[in-house]
């Protein structure tokens, strides 16, 4: 695309001008902070492209500007604007620029830390299986009484229309007791909707009484089994879906459990969040899947679907700077099977897929017919992207054969009746 190329030529020639002034901060002109002064030249930039877009008649662009981007002295100020007096801002540079800031702003991304090592623990039950949840003597942090159960919730919290992108979690444990029916045989678990997602057993045999560990896991990767007849090694694990375990926090909560004559000391769980604009900027509709039919394993896809939060119908969720699959949808007369008896109405006759993660934005889509060859172009003729109301016109979820490929992720929809639903128009 010519005119994509020239405007990134045009940005890269004015970020490099901006690097290699030593006026980029004249109060510190020996040591310049590159990555800071990136993260502020692409600021500055959105907010020059902003101020030519309100025009003229707005008094207060420049001094919202100067303000916003922190040039603290005239100095300053007057190398801003020569910057971007000599770059020659044209609409193709800032048509560029919301990409480019969503690049930065997702590699720049800040962790965000919970952490406990006192009192007592704020577990959502709902997350537990019942054994878990209504056991009758509970934990807290630094205790000291055998037979106690320790379960508890971590929450995290994005900007809305982002996700949990990363996360590590560690927990520092000491044994209390030993024997093959005590601590020898405590576990720490993940859990998501009564699932156990993750465990792992925390002591060998030889550990005596008041052995005290840390354990840390990238959630984005954890272990799979390693032990023999497929029993864990100590500190490793066995989970239904080894590998990326972010989906566990797909709706913000991080519930985990240990077993029973072990104390916990302390817990932190570490994460990141991205996905939306940082500019904020249009958003469209996604949605996320129920579990698979227990019989027939057919799918639904539903706006309530995991992961959440749920959709939006007339405002979108997601951020269209976001990269996430589109949801594809061959349409068929395909029966409905005669096991799903739990919810007939909604079933759609069709077959669903999911394409690989792109960013409406930077596609760029700004109809549906785009989106629906884009469908064409991964699976074949006669698809398109899903529809709102694909469940017999019932709206808000709908039955198919198919699967989505990647469970940890919300798929790009469209809402036909809408106008501010959907990143592109309908016609």
């Amino acid at each position: 695309m010519p005119g994509r190329n020239a405007a990134r030529g045009d940005v890269f020639a004015g970020l490099k001008t901006f690097l290699g002034s030593k006026s980029v901060n004249p109060t510190k002109p020996k040591r310049i902070n590159k990555r800071k002064t990136v993260g502020r030249f692409y600021r500055e930039l959105a907010f020059e492209c902003l101020r030519r877009k309100r025009g003229p008649h707005r008094s207060s662009a420049n001094h919202d500007t100067n303000r916003l981007l922190q040039f603290p002295n005239p100095t300053q100020i007057q190398f801003k604007k020569e910057v971007f007096m000599s770059m020659s801002i044209k609409p193709r540079i800032c048509a560029f620029v919301p990409a480019l800031l969503s690049i930065f702003f997702v590699t720049s991304a800040q962790a965000i830390t919970v952490s406990k090592n006192s009192g007592a623990t704020t577990p959502n039950l709902l997350d537990f299986a019942a054994a878990f949840a209504n056991h009758p003597n509970k934990s807290g942090y630094q205790n000291t009484t055998l037979d106690r159960m320790f379960v508890e919730t971590f929450r995290a919290t994005c900007p809305q229309g982002q996700k949990v992108s990363a996360a590590n979690f560690s927990i520092t444990v000491r044994k209390l007791t030993q024997g093959a029916n005590r601590g020898d045989n405590d576990a720490l678990a993940f859990w998501d909707t009564q699932t156990q997602i993750f465990n792992t057993y925390l002591w060998a045999a030889t550990d005596a009484p008041g052995t005290t560990k840390t354990l840390n896991y990238d959630i984005s990767a954890l272990p799979g089994a390693t032990g023999v007849n497929g029993n864990p090694s100590v500190g490793n694990g066995v989970i239904s879906s080894p590998g990326n375990g972010l989906g566990l926090l797909s709706d913000f909560d991080f519930s985990f459990s240990v077993q029973d004559d072990t104390s916990v000391l302390a817990a932190t769980l570490e994460y990141k969040c991205d996905g939306g604009s940082p500019g904020g900027g249009k958003k469209g509709l996604t949605f996320g899947q129920y579990p698979l039919h227990a019989v027939s394993g057919i799918a639904t896809a539903a706006c309530q679907g995991q992961p959440g939060p749920a959709c939006n119908a007339s405002q979108g969720d997601q951020f269209c700077a976001t990269a996430l699959p589109v949801l594809c949808m061959k349409p068929s007369s395909l029966q409905n099977p005669t096991s799903n008896t739990a919810d007939p109405q909604h079933w759609s006759g069709n077959v669903i897929a999911t394409t690989p993660a792109v960013s409406p934005t930077a596609m760029p889509w700004t109809h549906k017919s785009q989106v629906d060859a884009y469908c064409v172009a991964q699976f074949g003729a006669g698809w398109v992207v899903a529809d709102f109301h694909a469940g017999q016109n019932q709206g808000w979820k709908f039955g198919a054969y198919g699967h989505v490929g990647d469970a940890t992720k919300r798929s790009w929809v469209n809402i036909r009746d809408q106008a501010n639903g959907n990143c592109w128009d309908q016609q």
